[in-house]
């Protein structure tokens, strides 16, 4: 696929894909989310951040999410949580 058709083009629209991920996943107990790193691999988009819910057992993750540059759909993530 050429760069022209892809949906996904750079870090910020790769990004915007990971927040409505997480909006979806979370709701309203998002309190704050931040992101620290968002580079392109070979294939896909790769980002990376933080998240603070309001409530839960595990208020603060770690997040990682690959996004697939042609389809823009989150295809593998992994959340760590912080302590």
């Amino acid at each position: 696929m050429s760069e022209k058709e892809r949906k996904i083009r750079d870090a910020f629209q790769a990004e915007e894909v990971a927040r409505r991920f997480l909006e979806t996943h979370y709701g309203d107990n998002i309190k704050e989310l931040s992101f620290l790193k968002s580079w392109y691999s070979r294939e896909f988009w790769d980002v990376e951040g933080t998240l603070v819910l309001k409530k839960g057992k595990v208020k603060k993750k770690s997040f990682r999410y690959q996004i697939d540059p042609d389809s823009g759909e989150a295809f593998g993530y992994q959340e760590i949580p912080m302590r």
